[in-house]
């Protein structure tokens, strides 16, 4: 079961690259989801070793520098709600950490598939240039 779910949430990730061609939405999605499920896995099982580390450390004290600056802003609402989700960013590090320590090729499988969409982009792009239609 563990190891079905770790997989499940690899091809998410692996995924991540190619929703950025679409917009903002999807990649915001996939990048939730895989962080919702290490938090899940990492509290099931009680590894804590990934939260207890210097960088996620100082990445938890620059979060809570933003949220009080963001409540002594002029417009709190605005400023409130653009840096309450940032926390899901160090969430996905964490996530990252953990895939590539759980998963044999892993770097390996992301470095093909960000090649591969990364190539099709620039691909695109060329062909929109020179031909000016999409």
């Amino acid at each position: 079961m563990r190891a079905s779910i770790i997989n499940i949430q690899s091809y998410i990730f692996y995924l991540i690259p190619i929703s950025l061609l679409t917009g903002p939405f999807l990649p915001d999605l996939f990048l939730s989801i895989v962080s919702i499920i290490f938090v899940i896995i990492s509290i099931k099982e009680r590894t804590w070793k990934y939260y207890k580390n210097n960088f996620f450390l100082i990445f938890v004290i620059f979060y809570l520098i933003l949220i009080i600056v963001s409540l002594k802003a002029e417009f709190k609402i605005n400023s409130i709600e653009n840096s309450f989700f940032y926390f899901r960013f160090g969430i996905f590090s964490l996530t990252t950490w953990f895939l590539i320590n759980e998963k044999v090729n892993f770097i390996r499988n992301f470095t093909i598939i960000f090649l591969i969409t990364f190539l099709l982009a620039l691909f695109d792009g060329y062909f929109q240039y020179f031909y000016n239609s999409n």
